[in-house]
């Protein structure tokens, strides 16, 4: 019997052999149509809360704290950031009430703040899409810089993507106007360049986790103890511009000031 008959044989009756690779489309696309369907709900909640008199009670959870933020830094009212009562002006508008004034306090540093500027001159519902777009493009590019760390990312982006993003505490962070997503991107981005040799480019990216320094200190820590001395050093040299930058703001006492009201 020839080669070819004996494949007719083989096959016939029984249909075609199954592709190991056959069910692998759906890891690509499944992923696709879950963050397609998660940024239409998140789209669709922010245009329904457009006409809310106060869109912050179903939209944004953390967020009116920093967009009134970036309102006063807006304003150029760089002594009252952290008073309650000019936070609770900024944020009029936003929360539903009945006795007085409602805000939900902000207590980063001043650079922050700044950083939330152009935000804050949309409305709030168009700056909180704006905002949860930019920080699920933080947590996809987090995931981007990892692959050569992590080999088993290769061709599955969108899967890890989607996963991260129904982990329930990034879920809620990314949509809930936090900036969780971008203390990831943060990690992983001077992992990759430790991973790349950048040490000191490693350090840089390092010391911007300084806005939130129950991040960063520990992280350079562990650098410290591993003696990785180009990434401490590349660290202390975007530490000493992080202050410089708030000082720019708030002028050379800010940080002790900040560290009161952050303690509170």
């Amino acid at each position: 019997m020839t080669d070819q008959h004996k494949l007719v044989r083989a096959n016939d009756g029984e249909g075609e052999a199954p592709s190991p690779d056959r069910g692998a489309w759906r890891l690509q696309v499944y992923p696709l149509a879950i963050i397609v369907a998660l940024a239409l709900a998140v789209i669709l909640g922010a245009v329904a809360a457009g006409g809310s008199s106060a869109p912050a009670e179903s939209l944004g959870g953390d967020y009116p704290a920093f967009y009134g933020a970036g309102q006063i830094a807006s304003a150029g009212d760089w002594d009252n950031l952290y008073e309650l009562d000019r936070q609770a002006e900024a944020q009029a508008g936003l929360h539903a009430t009945t006795d007085g004034a409602v805000a939900r306090f902000y207590a980063y540093p001043p650079q922050v703040a700044a950083a939330y500027q152009p935000l804050a001159g949309l409305d709030y519902h168009w700056s909180y899409l704006l905002h949860t777009m930019i920080m699920a493009l933080f947590l996809w590019g987090a995931v981007l810089l990892v692959r050569p760390m992590i080999p088993w990312l290769r061709g599955y982006v969108g899967l890890a993507v989607a996963a991260a993003l129904l982990f329930w505490p990034m879920f809620r962070a990314v949509t809930g106007g936090s900036n969780t997503a971008l203390t990831v991107f943060l990690i992983a981005a001077a992992w990759r360049l430790v991973h790349e040799d950048q040490q000191l480019g490693a350090g840089l990216v390092l010391a911007g986790l300084l806005y939130k320094p129950q991040f960063a200190v520990p992280m350079i820590g562990l650098f410290l103890l591993g003696r990785y001395w180009r990434v401490v050093s590349g660290a202390a040299v975007g530490a000493v511009v992080f202050y410089v930058s708030g000082a720019v703001l708030q002028g050379w006492n800010w940080g002790v000031d900040w560290i009161e009201v952050a303690a509170d």
